[in-house]
């Protein structure tokens, strides 16, 4: 009778583990098709490049990729860091791309909401639900960021699975998990930050030398960068990457998600450091109840706190790391003192937790829909496929247009893409060149284009001096404009059928 009523009691708590899971699911739909756009620039070329992995299928990978000729990712450098997320994407493309992309964007943010809860589950915090509604309310950036069309949620995945191999001390299986991160994302170290907290926290709380969570890491890590299709690319850019973003220079001015929060910039470190050291202070005052999970636990938040205090996009991480690492410090705690508590009082406080959750969705509703919409460049991209010659250089003054003409135009090349830093990498004082075009400095713009290979130039609106700067150069021609751009054109430059407007 008492194994019939524990197995009872099993069976409802996954129940009710399975139908939080799928609200879950349903919630991330209905953020991702609160619009009709991706919820990200860089989706748009995430999008057109898994479709060309589907295209040219299993004997075509991995795919060529000729668009950005003058940065460290051309034809010859070229290493896919985001390879399997691509391939995982793929499939949704067969149908209307986009509309494909929103599915498989709302599937792994399901998958991200998922691993949080699971996460709590696991380790048995009382009432998981609603510190997930917790963590929506609070980190609103969050719930926008995971439905992106971009590999962090299924990155998030990644990291929540070794960590709970991590605590359940299944070692071994961090070498499986290890080796598809690296092919998944360049971000694999952060296994490695697991791993290595876990090791010292091993050594703190039993002390013993336990080296065994790192080794297995590193070997998945080293099997997924040896066992690769662009090898040694792949070694090579990793080491490019990095170093680009090892210190965001005023010189390369790189998407806004590499920078930090303003109150981080406005504290400073020394406000990262007060808030650690408070946190260090009250485990320390607990130690007696601090066994090595817990330890775990803190470390990693605290490595990914600093890491979002440097650079806002590490929310994706540090907002799940630390509620998970303070529901299992507090909830024991902290489920006595709401069991206290009234019914109507318990239910009032969830109400207002799903409250404050709406709105932090709506906040994340607002962002999704400032992305801009896919017909973005669609008919300047169209005018350039049958009006240039195949392979033409295209130079624009913003870098994050290249994901917008990319989707609409694979026939042209592009002078800068997806991130400033490998133009600059490439060739720095090329990058300062095209910095000083895109601001109207250089007149007439003609004389230095033979520099980028280039005959043909779009531009936004919003460049009005750059604009003013072509408009006013008698060697160049504006054979186009719309709504969304000016293309001009080199007088003399070999032209595809006929110029309009």
């Amino acid at each position: 009778m008492v194994r019939r009523g524990r197995s009872r009691r099993g069976g409802r708590e996954w129940r009710r583990h399975l139908a939080v899971v799928l609200l879950l699911a349903g919630a991330s739909v209905a953020l991702q098709f609160s619009t009709p756009t991706l919820g990200s620039v860089d989706g748009y070329f995430h999008a057109r490049y898994a479709a060309l992995i589907r295209v040219a299928g299993v004997r075509g990978f991995p795919p060529a990729f000729p668009w950005l000729p003058l940065t460290i990712r051309s034809a010859e450098r070229y290493s896919d860091h985001h390879m399997l997320f691509h391939v995982l994407l793929a499939p949704f493309t067969a149908g209307d791309v986009v509309n494909g992309t929103k599915w498989a964007s709302a599937i792994f943010g399901a998958a991200a909401f998922a691993a949080v809860y699971l996460s709590l589950v696991r380790l048995r915090v009382r009432r998981a639900l609603w510190w997930l509604l917790a963590l929506g309310a609070l980190a609103p950036d969050f719930l926008y960021r995971m439905e992106m069309p971009r590999v962090q949620a299924l990155s998030l995945v990644v990291l929540l699975t070794a960590l709970n191999l991590a605590l359940a001390r299944r070692f071994a299986w961090l070498l499986p998990v290890a080796a598809v991160y690296t092919w998944l994302y360049d971000a694999f170290p952060l296994l490695l930050v697991i791993a290595g907290v876990m090791v010292v926290a091993i050594a703190f709380c039993e002390r013993r030398a336990e080296w065994r969570p790192l080794t297995y890491s590193s070997a998945g890590i080293a099997i997924g960068l040896l066992v690769n299709p662009y090898l040694p690319n792949n070694l090579w850019f990793i080491a490019q990457h990095y170093l680009s973003k090892r210190e965001i220079s005023e010189t390369v001015h790189v998407g806004t998600e590499w920078y930090p929060y303003p109150v981080a910039q406005w504290l400073g470190w020394g406000g990262a450091i007060a808030v650690l050291a408070t946190a260090a202070w009250v485990a320390w005052r607990g130690r007696a109840r601090l066994d090595t999970n817990r330890l775990t636990l803190l470390l990693v938040a605290a490595i990914f706190f600093v890491l979002m205090w440097r650079s806002r996009r590490f929310i994706e991480y540090a907002g799940p790391f630390i509620l998970i690492a303070l529901a299992a410090a507090l909830h024991t705690w902290l489920e006595p003192q709401i069991t206290r508590l009234a019914l109507t009082t318990r239910r009032i406080g969830a109400g207002i937790l799903v409250v404050a959750c709406a709105g932090s969705a709506a906040f994340a509703i607002s962002q999704l829909r400032g992305r801009p919409a896919p017909e973005r460049y669609a008919a300047g991209a169209a005018w350039l496929t049958q009006h240039t010659s195949p392979a033409a250089i295209v130079l624009t003054p913003n870098w994050d247009d290249f994901p917008l003409l990319f989707f609409h135009n694979q026939r042209n090349r592009y002078v800068i893409g997806l991130d400033p830093a490998y133009l600059a990498q490439r060739d720095a004082e090329l990058y300062r060149l095209w910095q000083q075009l895109g601001r109207g400095e250089v007149t007439p713009p003609s004389r230095v284009l033979d520099r980028f290979d280039a005959d043909v130039v779009l531009s936004d609106r919003t460049h009005d001096r750059f604009l003013a700067a072509l408009a006013a150069d008698p060697a160049m021609e504006r054979v186009y404009e719309d709504g969304d751009c000016v293309i001009y054109r080199r007088h003399g430059a070999v032209a595809v059928g006929q110029s309009g407007s």
